[in-house]
């Protein structure tokens, strides 16, 4: 009984199949933690994206730019002649 218990220890020990089944095992297990992590980030970016558009409604109208304006005095003077021969400014 003992030396088929060894073999057979032996013979799982050794199985590549059985390796490779338990790393596929492990990796499915750790796609949980991944999915939960990802479900999170995705939540969190919805969030971001509506606090952007709120304050994008409330705060982002419509806006002007306009440069600085050099403002400098002046008189247009015009002549005109009217009936009489006479000029007129």
């Amino acid at each position: 009984m003992n030396d088929s218990t060894e073999r057979t220890l032996h013979a799982i020990r050794s199985s590549q199949g059985l390796r490779l089944l338990s790393v596929i095992v492990l990796v499915l297990l750790l796609q949980i933690p991944v999915a939960l992590i990802s479900g999170l980030v995705q939540e969190r970016q919805e969030r971001r994206q509506a606090a952007v558009d709120e304050v994008s409604s409330k705060w982002g109208k419509a806006q002007s730019i306009t440069g600085p304006a050099l403002v400098l005095p002046y008189t247009h003077r015009t002549t005109e002649t009217v009936a009489g021969g006479q000029t007129v400014t």
